[in-house]
């Protein structure tokens, strides 16, 4: 461990550090492109869920997606959905994009 990181190594491989709190953008030292990446997001039960999150994403990048696959689960109380989507990318900044884009959703609660 060192001063430098605080033995934050988890942070560090997942693009961000506890240490200066701001994202590094790592995927491109990470991962071959292009690739499919799957993304986990959480967020309120609607019957047009998946499509929102999709054209939510497009319209942030200002360009189509590559949805390979897309699978919703209910929750429990059905209350909430979950979406597994995974979609083809170019490089480690469509990643990003796709994060952002979810951020400012506000029916998305969390993106794994």
């Amino acid at each position: 461990m060192t001063n430098e990181n605080k033995g934050d190594t988890a942070g560090q491989l997942m693009g961000w550090s506890l240490e200066n709190g701001m994202k590094q953008k790592k995927f491109d030292e990470l991962m071959e492109f292009p690739c499919e990446f799957t993304f986990k997001i959480i967020g309120m039960a609607a019957d047009d869920f998946a499509d929102q999150v999709v054209k939510g994403i497009e319209a942030h990048r200002s360009q189509k997606v590559d949805v390979v696959r897309s699978e919703v689960r209910p929750s429990k109380t059905n209350k909430y959905l979950s979406l597994t989507l995974t979609l083809r990318v170019a490089d480690g900044q469509s990643i990003y994009d796709v994060y952002d884009a979810c951020e400012k959703m506000p029916n998305i609660k969390f993106v794994i």
